[in-house]
């Protein structure tokens, strides 16, 4: 990662973190929040829809199937942890790089209910989910990329989805996890993500009922066990 972004990184988590200007900057997140939604939304909704917006789905999915655990693959510089921090009891996130790791573990040390993991999701995903005790929501974002900062690092698999999935699932369908799935775009478009025929033959040959959706003006696959979806 360039030094001067990772010093305007500090800077920022560290008036996050002060008594003094935490009013100011959290005043300052919700309104650009609230703006690039507004914006998003009149321009009719077109185009990528910008974190806030994700951040609101999410939480609009825990809300629906009572979940009060968010597990998150792809940390990056811990946006989603933060603007959902005080919405679910326990929050978990892996990340392979070791910048946005670091950045993110110094902006979150605040909090013991989120904890931080490093390391390829594809290898610490199932030691996470073998000491689950309740289902969670997770939501699957980690993949390789090149980003403006040049912090981003390569897993065994670009984007490990299926591996993913399969951690997730290991127990079969006895555990009413569900799943967001971000870039959703990419599922048939790209060779490095699975066509959306591909996930459904997965919990096809697994035997489990569950209900996707490829919501294209969220750019999300939301996947909801049949029992857990409410109407």
């Amino acid at each position: 990662m360039k030094f001067s972004r990772r010093l305007q990184k500090l800077l920022k988590y560290s008036l996050e973190k002060c008594p003094l200007t935490f009013p100011l900057m959290e005043s300052k997140r919700l309104s650009k929040a609230e703006r690039r939604i507004s914006n998003w939304e009149n321009a009719g909704r077109k185009g990528r829809p910008p974190e806030p917006v994700k951040h609101r789905n999410l939480l609009e999915i825990a809300r629906k199937n009572g979940l009060k655990l968010l597990i998150e693959t792809g940390t990056y510089h811990a946006d989603t942890l933060y603007a959902l921090r005080n919405e679910f009891e326990e929050l978990h996130s892996v990340e392979l790089s070791d910048d946005y790791y670091s950045l993110s573990r110094f902006r979150l040390s605040g909090y013991p209910h989120i904890h931080l993991h490093h390391g390829d999701s594809a290898i610490v995903l199932p030691r996470i989910v073998e000491a689950l005790q309740r289902p969670a929501l997770f939501w699957l974002d980690a993949h390789y990329g090149i980003y403006r900062d040049h912090g981003a690092a390569e897993g065994v698999t670009y984007a490990p989805v299926l591996q993913e999935l399969g951690h997730i699932f290991s127990k079969g369908g006895a555990v009413r996890h569900c799943v967001a799935i971000d870039d959703a775009h990419y599922f048939g478009s790209d060779k490095n993500y699975p066509t959306i025929d591909e996930v459904e033959k997965f919990f096809t040959d697994k035997n489990i009922s569950v209900m996707i959706r490829n919501d294209k003006e969220l750019d999300c696959l939301s996947i909801i066990p049949q029992s857990a979806a409410t109407p």
